[in-house]
């Protein structure tokens, strides 16, 4: 990276958790006049920059395929049809965002000048696999990012263990819910990708100790279902927005956003989760109170 190259930086970084609510704040964003959001939600440079060391599966990626797998991922946003959206009406701007986004080379300057369309407004990055970097990445991107904030979405970990489950075992694999077993839910709750995406802890005390306590937002789930505007105007003001839930389009606030599937799990994987997750839900109502409280109270139910 050369100095001077970079022309602009994102203000802030989403980074989950998975199935935590972060594509319907990438919605809510994109309707703010404060803000302008990158066209693709989940932009994953660091974690592929800085991939998992460890791997449950048997054969997992070379750091080449993966970049092979996110050069097709990228080029098929360009298919026809979202050429001619494109075009009609002109989007000049858009058109260049998404041919360098396909094509250009992945290092920190191309990364950092995707946000260039922003101007002055606020912009970032909502990747929730960025929960998963480990001390060495977190600390590459707070020396290229020294000013950026952290917003950190958590669910009840049953809950997200499980529509996670539910998400990769079905939905993914193209099977019907009665398909799976409970071994093999399990077997998902037990992984490595599971699990790094579920310490919430680990992953607060982590970006905390790196990039400080001030530039780490936690925000719940449940605030989303029964206090969405409440909770965008806490994150506008963290960001430095001068105004919040009351200038979005009405509604926006309620939308449901690429919501799951509403498939319940069995009392033994309920258990099983319940298990794996009491000491984190534990310490998270000792840090958090209300939210996680009530996720604490809910585990008596689910190990009966």
């Amino acid at each position: 990276m050369k100095p001077g190259k970079i022309i602009r930086r994102p203000d802030f970084l989403v980074i989950g958790a998975q199935k935590a609510g972060t594509s319907w704040l990438h919605s809510v964003f994109s309707a703010h006049p404060e803000f302008w959001m990158p066209p693709a939600k989940e932009l994953h440079y660091f974690d592929h920059k800085f991939p998992p060391k460890a791997s449950d599966d048997k054969h997992p990626p070379g750091m080449e395929e993966q970049r092979r797998r996110m050069r097709a991922k990228r080029v098929r946003r360009l298919d026809a049809a979202k050429i001619w959206s494109l075009l009609v009406p002109p989007s000049a701007t858009r058109i260049v965002w998404e041919f360098e986004y396909a094509f250009g080379k992945r290092t920190d300057e191309w990364y950092c000048n995707l946000f260039k369309p922003a101007g002055n407004r606020l912009t970032g990055d909502i990747t929730p696999a960025y929960s998963r970097l480990d001390d060495g990445a977190v600390e590459y991107i707070h020396a290229l990012l020294p000013d950026v904030r952290i917003i950190f979405l958590v669910r009840n970990p049953v809950e997200r263990a499980w529509s996670h489950a539910v998400m990769d075992l079905v939905k993914h694999q193209g099977r019907r819910f009665e398909e799976v077993t409970d071994s093999q839910f399990i077997a998902h709750f037990e992984s490595r990708a599971s699990r790094l995406r579920t310490g919430y802890i680990e992953i607060i005390d982590r970006w905390q100790r790196v990039c400080g306590k001030e530039s780490l937002f936690v925000g719940f789930f449940d605030q989303i279902v029964e206090e969405p505007a409440d909770l965008i105007n806490e994150i506008c003001r963290f960001l430095g927005a001068t105004g919040g839930a009351e200038i979005l389009p009405a509604g926006i606030c309620q939308q449901r956003v690429n919501p799951g599937r509403g498939r319940q799990p069995t009392k033994e994987c309920a258990a099983h989760l319940a298990g794996m997750y009491r000491t984190e839900i534990e310490e998270l109502s000792r840090r958090f109170g209300r939210y996680s409280q009530l996720w604490l109270e809910s585990l008596g139910k689910q190990e009966l």
